[in-house]
C-alpha cells in the first residue's frame, strides 16, 4: 500500500474511473490536482452525448500507470462543477494500492488488429491478433511471410465501441516466428514489433492499454 503522495502523480496525469455498482466502460479524465486529506480534481471524462457519466455520492474505483507503477483506489464522486470548465471533485483516498511493473514489462492481451504496409501497389492489409503489448512494443499473430525483420509496417487497432477511436501505431519489425506452421488457413507467425515515432497522442493511447490490462492486478 502506499499514499497519493508517495505515487507522485504528474499534473494531466491519465486517470481511469470506473463504477463500483455499474458494469459500464471505463471513463478517462486528466488530473488537475489534489489537496491532502480533502479532495482529488479530475476534469470531466468525455461521453457521446456530453452528459454527466457519474451521479454525485457515486463509488468509484480510480486507476492510473505512471513511470514503473500501476495504482488503483477507491474513491466518491463529491461534487460535479462545469465552471469555468467542466470538473469533478473525488474524495481524498487513504491509500493506494500499487503494483511495480518492469519497464518494458509485455502484458498478455488478445485484440483483434490488423498489420498495414506499404507496397507499389498501395496499402496492403492483413488480419493481425494482438498477443501481448508494453509501452516500447507488441506482438502480435498474422501470416507467415506478410512481414521481414527490419521491416516498418504500421499497426492498427480498430475502435472497439462508438466513443472510442482507432489506434494507428508505427512498428518496426524485430522478429519473426512461425508459431502454427499447421495451420489450415496457412502458416502463422508472430512478429515482435517496436513501437518507432510515437507521438504524445499515441503514446496516451498505449497508456491506456496497458492501465486496462494492469486493472486485474489491482
Amino acid at each position: 500500500m502506499a499514499t497519493l503522495e508517495e505515487i507522485q502523480l504528474k499534473f494531466g496525469q491519465i486517470l481511469q474511473l470506473q463504477m463500483v455498482q455499474q458494469d459500464q466502460s471505463r471513463l478517462y479524465a486528466r488530473l488537475i490536482g489534489y489537496l491532502v486529506d480533502q479532495a482529488v480534481v479530475v476534469t470531466m471524462p468525455a461521453t457521446a452525448d456530453h452528459s454527466l457519466p457519474v451521479d454525485e455520492g457515486e463509488a468509484l474505483v480510480c486507476r492510473g500507470f505512471t513511470g514503473r507503477t500501476a495504482f488503483g483506489f477507491q474513491t466518491r464522486l463529491t461534487k460535479a462543477v462545469q465552471t469555468p470548465f467542466p470538473h469533478l471533485y473525488l474524495t481524498y483516498p487513504r491509500e493506494v494500492e500499487s503494483v511495480v511493473v518492469r519497464k518494458s514489462a509485455r502484458l498478455t492481451i488478445q485484440r483483434q488488429a490488423a498489420l498495414l504496409k506499404n507496397t507499389e501497389q498501395g496499402e496492403q492489409r492483413e488480419p493481425a491478433t494482438v498477443v501481448d503489448i508494453s509501452a516500447s512494443g507488441s506482438c502480435a499473430t498474422a501470416r507467415a511471410g506478410f512481414a521481414a525483420v527490419k521491416e516498418s509496417l504500421t499497426l492498427l487497432l480498430p475502435a472497439r465501441t462508438a466513443e472510442e477511436a482507432e489506434i494507428r501505431l508505427g512498428v518496426i519489425v524485430r522478429s519473426a516466428r512461425v508459431s502454427d506452421p499447421g495451420a489450415a488457413q496457412g502458416a502463422l507467425c508472430q512478429y515482435g514489433m517496436e513501437f518507432a515515432d510515437l507521438t504524445a497522442e499515441q503514446k496516451q493511447a498505449i497508456e491506456k492499454l496497458l492501465q486496462e490490462q494492469l486493472a486485474s492486478n489491482l
